[in-house]
């Protein structure tokens, strides 16, 4: 089964936290990772696992966070010099108690798509906990990186502490439902992706929910809800390859007048978009 949200991920990258002010979110990254000092087999699905959930509490009863302990680079990485940013940061990651040097490496490295890289960095960040601006988005930067490096348990613990620390974000719910996706768990997958309907308000966002169900209704073997699924989603927001989707499910269903014009729609908004 081709799933379709890949596809539409390519259009709404940037949408995955709170509506307009989440971080850049994006597909892809192939870094090699290098050992993070302090972190025990790091590399391991369970491991990692543990070490969020032992995380995690700290992070729920911390009070007001002090000032940034790195204020110039953070104006640095506000201003694009991500290099200049990274070289400063990798040396102060392993020597900063505070976690902040890590969280901001990480953070830092998974906007330039660097998941392999960042990884680490997020990782001491849970392990030495919060007390600095920002220190609630470090479990759903580590969730995508985890996703990303296909360390589904683990992904999925940090994903959860996501949603505990910042229960009205929807981007914690909808990387979750994928997650759930993919190790086959479609019931919990569904409420989670529902949740985050609620709480996205962005028509990108809401639109790419909709992508997110029509593959939940095909893993259950309904065709027919997947398509409205994809019909509601491009009348949110019209997409080439969504509209390529349709034509095939219709398609199959047999609905071959259906099939021609999403079709025709998919060339019309393909030539719209410069491909």
């Amino acid at each position: 089964m081709m799933r379709l949200l890949p596809f539409l991920l390519v259009l709404v990258t940037g949408s995955c936290g709170k509506s307009g002010t989440a971080p850049e979110e994006a597909q892809g990254g192939s870094d090699s990772p290098s050992p993070a000092e302090g972190i025990s087999a790091w590399d391991q699905d369970a491991a990692l696992a543990e070490t969020i959930r032992n995380g995690a509490p700290a992070f729920g009863d911390a009070g007001a966070p002090r000032g940034p302990r790195h204020g110039s680079i953070r104006s640095w990485i506000q201003g694009g010099q991500t290099e200049r940013a990274l070289t400063a940061l990798e040396p102060l990651s392993k020597s900063d108690a505070s976690g902040e040097a890590a969280f901001l490496a990480g953070w830092t490295l998974y906007r330039a798509q660097r998941y392999a890289l960042a990884l680490p960095h997020l990782m001491r960040a849970v392990e030495r906990g919060p007390g600095y601006p920002q220190a609630e988005l470090t479990f759903f930067l580590a969730g995508r990186c985890l996703q990303e490096r296909g360390k589904l348990e683990a992904a999925r613990a940090a994903l959860e502490a996501d949603i505990d620390l910042r229960p009205k974000e929807g981007g914690g719910h909808f990387w979750l439902a994928q997650v759930l996706l993919e190790t086959g768990q479609t019931e919990i997958c569904e409420t989670h992706a529902r949740k985050a309907l609620q709480l996205y308000s962005r028509p990108q966002d809401r639109a790419k929910v909709h992508a997110l169900l029509a593959d939940v209704h095909l893993a259950k073997g309904s065709p027919g809800s997947a398509r409205q699924a994809l019909e509601r989603c491009v009348e949110i927001y019209p997409h080439y390859e969504v509209f390529y989707r349709l034509s095939q499910l219709c398609r199959s269903a047999g609905d071959t007048e259906a099939a021609e014009r999403y079709l025709a729609l998919h060339n019309e908004w393909r030539t719209k978009a410069g491909r």
